[in-house]
């Protein structure tokens, strides 16, 4: 996921009973066209439950509604505004209160640009009528402390000039469901690092006295806050992954300058109807390996290698100025997007309804700014972000992997995708 810059979120919040869903395991997707909103614009946005305590069946008691919260198919985990939620509702037990857990565990979540911050708490999450089957950990944005840790930036920043919980406006979190079981799945043997300049969590060491605050500390977290993608703790049947399901855009959704779809619980349960044609499972080398493309260049011959993901949560796509781009012949069919060879490096060039992003050369490097060869460079590679407008007329499945901690005697099972092409459903 990627953000622009804006300001933090607005919150709106909504105290009602989510409305009963045909499918079950099924939840609407909204997303706005309205290129006078840039904001919303080309943001997936669906509504999450929490609840503080256990839900009981047709009760709300201490569950809160929260909409606008961002789909990001790039991050994993829920974490979500402060300020919408009411006044004292979720917050983290006091370090020193008598027979509460005395840590005070804070998630530092990186970003191209950016760096979320804010308290990792235990809560119930609900998507439509779902919900998970045990508390899991999220995290509530609130500001960044003036001691917070060095570490706690984007991976390329300089200084100080970085966004801090810089949420688009009416954007009230985000729910990354990437095939990531959990934040440390990532990592080696499944544990967050400790280095200040890559842990996700830190926490607070208070001094022995009331006055002193103490410093921070890279930690590995306890499990129950750890960041968890919440469909991993789901029932059986809908915890395997979700499949993100968009009609091709037409007339009537720019006229309305709205698009809908519907994000589906449980890959198996619904692949044989959002599937009906072989479609190639598409497996990972981990829980977020980037896919292998070939970037063309149209009009000479030459080529590179890029590495690829689709990424809703990202507005655009981004990729390098004046090649197209197509997968391997091996690959998955119907893999192609077309750039315009006059763009300039840096550029964003608005068609209908999306942006391409134009980033520089391939190699991200020798011409251009910057900027496009930081943002074109995956370690030996090339990134190319296909954000929201590649989802239009697809449905994309994201299959979550074995979390390493739970398998001792083999190699956890990957991650995968599928992508099928569902233009024609309209």
């Amino acid at each position: 996921m990627t953000f622009r810059p804006s300001l933090i979120a607005s919150a709106v919040l909504i105290c009602h009973a989510p409305a009963a869903l045909s499918a079950g395991a099924a939840l609407p997707v909204d997303v706005a066209l309205d290129p006078d909103h840039p904001a919303l614009f080309n943001r997936p946005r669906v509504t999450v439950t929490v609840c503080e305590a256990a839900p009981q069946p047709g009760s709300m008691t201490g569950c809160v509604e929260v909409p606008n919260v961002l789909l990001d198919t790039g991050s994993t985990g829920l974490v979500l505004s402060a300020v919408a939620l009411p006044r004292g509702a979720f917050l983290p037990p006091a370090p020193h209160a008598k027979g509460l857990p005395r840590r005070d565990i804070h998630y530092c979540g990186r970003f191209r640009s950016d760096v979320v911050w804010g308290h990792a708490i235990s809560a119930w999450v609900g998507l439509g009528d779902l919900y998970t089957t045990r508390p899991i950990g999220i995290a509530l944005l609130r500001p960044l402390p003036d001691d917070r840790p060095s570490g706690c930036r984007p991976p390329w920043a300089t200084g100080d000039n970085y966004s801090v919980n810089d949420l688009p406006a009416g954007i009230n979190g985000i729910l990354g469901v990437a095939p990531s079981p959990n934040t440390c799945s990532l990592f080696r043997d499944g544990l967050c690092p400790t280095s200040d300049d890559h842990a996700p969590f830190y926490e607070r060491e208070h001094g022995r006295k009331r006055r002193d605050k103490g410093g921070w500390k890279p930690v590995v977290p306890p499990p129950e806050l750890e960041l968890v993608n919440p469909v991993a703790a789901f029932p059986v049947g809908a915890n395997d992954g979700v499949v993100l399901h968009m009609g091709a855009l037409g007339p009537a959704e720019h006229k309305a300058a709205r698009a809908t779809g519907t994000l589906h619980l449980g890959v198996e349960a619904w692949s044989g109807e959002l599937f009906p044609r072989p479609t190639q499972r598409i497996d990972l080398k981990n829980p977020m390996r980037l896919l292998p493309a070939t970037i063309d260049h149209p009009k000479r011959a030459s080529s590179c290698q890029a590495a690829a993901w689709p990424d809703s949560g990202t507005s655009y796509i981004m990729a390098p100025k004046a090649f197209s781009v197509s997968m391997p012949a091996k690959g998955p069919a119907s893999w192609s997007l077309w750039l315009d060879s006059n763009a300039a490096a840096d550029a964003v060039v608005r068609h209908g309804p999306y942006d391409l992003r134009f980033v520089g050369p391939c190699g991200g490097s020798g011409t251009g700014s910057r900027r496009a060869a930081v943002e074109t460079t995956y370690k030996s590679g090339n990134v190319l972000l296909l954000g929201m407008p590649f989802f239009y007329g697809r449905a994309i499945a994201f299959g979550i992997a074995e979390d390493p901690r739970k398998v001792l005697d083999r190699a956890p099972a990957p991650g995968f995708l599928m992508i099928g092409d569902t233009a024609a459903d309209g």
